[in-house]
């Protein structure tokens, strides 16, 4: 019978073979040689328009070439054009195929979508396949709109399809699937400040990931319960977590593999020779690069930017994060975005005195919305806040935003974010006046932070440093003018 006929291969189609493409019974396209006796009564030729579609579909997905020096999304138009040729033909079929080509690296199209952050192209292109091929690809479909939603900041729309694909997976017995879903959920969980339920998800996906040996999503588990555990104290924790998912990525996951070691690498940022990090980082970079994975490239700048910041060269400093935040923008990585305007913020306000520019960076890091916040990076940008009015001698909003960040700081349970908060109500006193009373808190915070445990104390620890060499000559001031 025709409806025996295989469906057509995409990648090894040929302009020749267009010719002998037919509708089968089920209205897929299907390819019918020109000796095969059974071309009828079952298919259909295609119509004059629906021939049109085809061409085009073959000259966007064979033939069609972009500059070489064109963007990621003019390279992969031919891809996106020949989806929406398919659609028109309701070939659902040929325009999932289209979406599991492999593109550059060797990573599925929709695959690759999440790390250039195309998310409104998702969010338009996928809801066309839904109920269109079967349960599972609309489980895959709801994972890649819910990573889509939740980067338009929109979370809750986010965890509606993480819900969705949850309980999807849960009807069909799809164990990896559930998996993934456990994990996405427990991300929602975790940028919403619930750590705690977080961990919960985690471990779930963890548990099923085992039962059904899915090295992707045990991967991911490891890697997001180490991370969740950056929220609490446990650092023997969280380091076994990541060097067992760094473990298992060593062997089977390139990609995973460099991510994981470049978050190590950035929770011991203040452990060793600064210099020895930023050449891994680097080395990540190069990686990233090669795998044209901009999402990761414009996270390693922001922390390579924080790195010489660390080591007061603020030139280099600038130079990484303005290209991070170039990533940011053409990319949309929102999340990512406030952290580098943060970054940026600091070189301008601790190292080159540009307090009213930093200023600016500070507050445009605030207004991304509050999708993209948790309490961490929030308390810090008050107390950078808090810093530049310090310095600018506006004394009571300095304070004011000191305590912003020490009431989020406690809500979060992170010692070194209260004690930066801490610290910023030490320098509003200091740069009023009130040496003393300003260096006792700075102290204070200093033994909450110290500089071998955290980047931040080692910032506050060069800043007490500059102080303290600044303070007889400041009272020499003081007393001449008396």
């Amino acid at each position: 019978m025709s409806d025996n006929l295989p469906p057509i291969d995409l990648q090894s189609l040929s302009q020749e073979q267009l010719k002998n493409i037919c509708y089968d019974s089920a209205g897929q396209l299907v390819f019918a040689s020109s000796n095969n006796a059974e071309i009828t009564p079952n298919l259909r030729p295609p119509t004059i328009q629906e021939k049109a579609h085809l061409r085009m579909a073959f000259y966007y997905l064979r033939l069609y070439k972009s500059d070489k020096d064109a963007s990621i999304i003019e390279q992969i138009r031919g891809y996106i054009e020949a989806f929406h040729h398919f659609c028109q033909l309701s070939a659902w079929s040929a325009a999932w195929q289209v979406l599991e080509m492999p593109v550059f690296t060797g990573k599925k199209l929709y695959e690759q979508f999440r790390d250039w952050g195309y998310y409104r192209e998702q969010v338009e292109i996928y809801p066309q396949l839904f109920g269109k091929i079967d349960s599972k690809t609309d489980c895959i479909l709801y994972y890649q709109m819910g990573h889509a939603h939740y980067n338009l900041c929109q979370k809750e729309t986010a965890r509606q399809y993480f819900q969705k694909q949850l309980d999807l997976a849960q009807q069909i017995g799809d164990k990896s699937l559930e998996a993934l879903a456990w994990g996405r959920l427990g991300t929602i969980a975790a940028k919403s400040n619930h750590t705690s339920q977080a961990i919960t998800y985690y471990q779930k996906q963890l548990e099923l990931a085992n039962l059904v040996d899915d090295k992707f999503s045990i991967i991911m588990a490891l890697e997001s319960l180490g991370l969740a555990e950056d929220h609490f104290t446990n650092r023997k924790q969280r380091y076994y977590y990541l060097n067992k998912a760094l473990l298992i990525a060593r062997k089977y996951s390139s990609d995973d593999f460099h991510r994981i070691l470049f978050y190590i690498n950035t929770i011991n940022i203040t452990q060793g020779d600064i210099e020895q990090r930023i050449a891994s980082f680097n080395q990540q970079l190069s990686f990233f690069r090669d795998t044209k994975n901009t999402y990761m490239e414009s996270f390693i700048l922001t922390i390579s930017s924080n790195c010489y910041s660390l080591e007061c060269k603020a030139d280099k400093a600038l130079i990484c994060v303005q290209k991070s935040l170039l990533l940011c923008h053409e990319h949309n990585y929102y999340y990512q975005k406030k952290h580098a305007l943060n970054s940026a913020g600091i070189i301008h306000a601790y190292y080159l005195k540009d307090y009213q520019k930093g200023l600016e960076y500070f507050r445009e890091s605030l207004a991304i919305s509050p999708e993209f916040s948790d309490l961490y990076i929030t308390s810090t940008v008050y107390s950078n806040i808090s810093y530049c009015y310090g310095c600018l001698e506006q004394t009571q909003k300095a304070i004011f935003y000191a305590k912003k960040a020490i009431i989020l700081a406690r809500k979060s349970k992170r010692k070194e974010t209260e004690a930066t908060g801490l610290s910023m109500i030490g320098n509003a006193y200091w740069q009023n006046g009130q040496r003393v009373l300003g260096l006792v808190i700075a102290l204070k915070a200093l033994f909450i932070m110290p500089p071998w445990k955290s980047a931040n104390g080692r910032l506050l620890f060069q800043q007490i440093k500059a102080a303290l060499g600044e303070l007889p000559r400041k009272l020499f001031q003081k007393m001449s003018s008396k």
